[in-house]
């Protein structure tokens, strides 16, 4: 039998476009900012600085893209315990510049990042921050208060090439976690006016007179105001001692009008207790010169020391 051997021929192919799948972008990251201890009573601000990071996933490798950030205009930072917030500002500029635009514009702060091989980069914005002094109406407590803040942070991302501002970066937008936080520390502040009893004609009556302690202690924080027995061997609240050359002259300091309370330095017996309001108040200082044997003519003075604790 004769067998024929037959060859068929046939062509294999594909088509290779030459052209990668469009990546997917995805760009995230994080923004921290602690102001450490603040002071909000005086006049002094606050500042510091930080970082907004960006992190890019997904996108074609070696590209370069432009990561715009945009964070929310109301910044105020509040506390657990209650009502009162601290206000503070944010700026890509300085601390107390301008401030940090909270909608997509040309003057929106970005970061240009390279991308990887693997389609991935990094990149990162100065933030500077500020709190402005003072707002005394923001409270504390007795050590100190945890104000915090986590404001709605936006970065939105797309190709620099195509976008050389953010008027034009609407792609890839995603809402960052972000803390802005605060310790504020109780603070206060003294000024002290002279105790003067005048011109006396005679030290065989009582003489009486008053004065006032200007004390400016941050929002409910707690205080006590001590008085010492003064410089010239003042033995008790009532037994002080005003010297004119070696010859002294005895009288007392009281916490209220009628004298009934002396006013010295011993905890939870003779000083006093208070708290702040975030303004100056005047605390007034009774003072006695008892009935006693008319020294000789002088001028007769004191020093005593006014101690607050808070």
């Amino acid at each position: 039998m004769r067998q024929a051997l037959i060859a068929i021929t046939f062509a294999v192919w594909a088509l290779w476009s030459g052209t990668t799948p469009a990546a997917a972008l995805s760009c995230t990251g994080t923004f921290t900012m602690a102001f450490g201890d603040i002071n909000v009573l005086d006049a002094n601000s606050e500042t510091t600085s930080s970082n907004v990071a960006v992190n890019c996933v997904g996108g074609t490798p070696l590209t370069t893209v432009r990561a715009c950030v945009v964070i929310e205009a109301t910044r105020q930072m509040t506390w657990a315990g209650g009502g009162g917030a601290i206000s503070y500002g944010l700026s890509h500029i300085s601390a107390g510049g301008t401030s940090w635009p909270s909608l997509i514009s040309t003057t929106s702060p970005s970061t240009t990042l390279v991308l990887g091989l693997g389609g991935s980069g990094s990149g990162s914005i100065p933030i500077y921050g500020i709190v402005s002094s003072p707002q005394a109406s923001a409270p504390t407590q007795l050590t100190n208060t945890l104000y915090s803040d986590a404001p709605l942070v936006t970065v939105t991302s797309d190709l620099s090439a195509l976008n050389p501002n953010c008027s034009t970066v609407t792609a890839n937008s995603i809402s960052l976690p972000a803390v802005v936080n605060a310790d504020y520390l109780p603070a206060c502040y003294l000024t002290t006016h002279p105790l003067s009893f005048g011109t006396i004609a005679s030290t065989l009556t009582q003489v009486d007179a008053s004065t006032t302690i200007d004390a400016n202690c941050s929002n409910l924080s707690l205080f006590t105001i001590a008085l010492d027995y003064g410089a010239n061997g003042g033995v008790d609240p009532t037994v002080r001692y005003m010297k004119a050359g070696n010859n002294t002259l005895r009288y007392g300091l009281y916490l209220n009008g009628g004298r009934t309370q002396p006013w010295g330095y011993t905890p939870g017996v003779n000083v006093l207790s208070g708290s702040g309001i975030g303004a100056s108040v005047p605390i007034e200082v009774f003072g006695r010169i008892p009935a006693q044997p008319n020294p000789p003519s002088g001028t007769y003075t004191d020093t005593v020391v006014v101690t607050i604790t808070y």
